[in-house]
């Protein structure tokens, strides 16, 4: 385990992980929606407002992207499915006609 320091929010944290790249890709994120929405309303909210929007934020698009990860999950299953059956009967054919 590493302890990486980043600024999120004006805010120096050390965190602690395995893979320095993946914390310091997410400290750059949460620092850039908190300041996305600090923008947005001029400071004028409080901060524990402004990391809760910016944390609501960040999981409804992760759920979105679960969302879609599903749905093409569910396309592909289909499609394995008909390419499957499709290859069961040109098999079932060949043999019959041999």
């Amino acid at each position: 385990m590493k302890s990486i320091k980043v600024v999120i929010g004006g805010e120096e944290y050390s965190l602690i992980g395995e893979d320095e790249e993946l914390i310091t890709r997410s400290a750059n994120e949460a620092n850039r929606l908190i300041n996305e929405i600090r923008a947005k309303y001029d400071k004028e909210l409080p901060m524990l407002t402004i990391t809760t929007l910016a944390l609501v934020n960040s999981i409804e698009t992760m759920e979105i992207e679960k969302r879609k990860l599903e749905e093409e999950k569910h396309f592909l299953m289909e499609e394995l499915d008909r390419m499957k059956d499709f290859l069961e009967n040109y098999i079932k054919q060949n043999a019959e006609n041999q």
